[in-house]
């Protein structure tokens, strides 16, 4: 008699995505990023000069560098486990226009 537990099979493989499916996400996620890296480069060449407090523009800048890579990371993230990612890319511009206008707001409230 031996101690020793049998061995269990491997869990069966999740749901496979259609590949048609798959190759969609990827492209249109790609150009969603490729937008938002335009949309990121012209707020941090651009917008971000425009504060009178240069720590305001720096802060822009920071955010807005920061959400693009923060959707584009997350989409990576969520395409490597095998989920539907396309979103993450908008969520990073999203968010990059919202921390802007935020910035914009304070700096606002700052100056006056």
């Amino acid at each position: 008699m031996t101690t020793k537990t049998p061995n269990r099979p491997a869990a069966p493989a999740g749901r496979t995505r259609p590949r048609a499916l798959v190759f969609l996400d990827i492209l249109v996620a790609i150009v969603i990023s490729l937008v938002g890296l335009i949309f990121m480069l012209a707020l941090a060449s651009f917008y971000a000069n425009q504060f009178v407090v240069p720590v305001f523009g720096i802060l822009t800048k920071i955010l807005s560098v920061a959400s693009w890579f923060a959707g584009t990371a997350m989409f990576i993230f969520y395409e490597v486990r095998g989920r539907y990612a396309f979103y993450w890319p908008l969520v990073g511009i999203l968010s990059m226009f919202a921390f802007y206008y935020l910035v914009l707001f304070i700096a606002s409230l700052v100056s006056a």
